[in-house]
């Protein structure tokens, strides 16, 4: 799934290289139900908002926005961004699916 290999004098030789894939393996659902608690506690979200999500990684947070906004009419637009190209990837394809 993912080799060893480190060209970091501070990161083992035999720990994985980071990748997007590996992050969601190891992080499972635990950012998405965070994000739902997260979005339980603020006030609702209006009509025609646009949410910028900074840092979105592999897109958790926006797919608890996506699931929050379903039970509901309102329209919004949401923009994820990330230094991770890699992450952006999987962002859209994560999103297109549950769109």
């Amino acid at each position: 799934m993912n080799n060893s290999a480190s060209d970091n004098r501070f990161l083992p030789k035999q720990a994985l290289t980071p990748t997007p894939q590996l992050y969601d393996e190891l992080v499972g659902d635990g950012m998405e139900e965070l994000a739902k608690a997260s979005l339980a506690l603020v006030s609702p979200i209006p009509a025609g908002a646009i949410i910028h999500d900074n840092g979105c990684g592999t897109g958790a947070v926006t797919a608890a926005l996506m699931d929050v906004i379903a039970t509901t009419s309102v329209q919004i637009s949401i923009k994820g961004t990330d230094i991770n190209e890699k992450a952006i990837e999987v962002y859209k394809s994560r999103i297109a699916t549950n769109s």
